[in-house]
């Protein structure tokens, strides 16, 4: 599951999910039912609650957080769109595992930055 390539299967994605398909790269095709705002409507709860996590240095960050942040009147919303994409493919095809320890259940080495 976490290996998975997902690429929305629509405009520029279709002709890039063919283009992959013929040089044998797996990917799985997305279609979505409701618009950009919708998708990260569904997916606020898991990020409020804490369950989304991200690193607390990466290069990246700053720019991720900022288009979160400012969604959806910012300039650039690929990344938000991808996150809420990616959210509610984990809900629908996850499996429940938990990570113990002698302290009991352990949480990824992750910060969560949305709490």
């Amino acid at each position: 599951m976490f290996g998975d390539i997902l690429i929305e299967d629509r405009a520029s994605g279709t002709q890039l999910i063919q283009e992959f398909v013929r040089q044998g790269i797996s990917v799985r095709g997305i279609q979505s039912t409701v618009d950009k705002i919708m998708r990260l409507n569904a997916q606020t709860a898991a990020i409020e609650n804490g369950f989304v996590y991200l690193p607390n240095e990466a290069h990246w960050l700053e720019e991720y957080l900022h288009e979160l942040t400012t969604f959806p009147k910012a300039k650039h919303d690929d990344q938000v769109d991808s996150t809420a994409q990616a959210l509610a493919w984990i809900q629908q095809h996850r499996k429940p595992t938990y990570n113990f320890d002698a302290t009991g259940l352990t949480r990824p080495s992750w910060t969560a930055r949305f709490r």
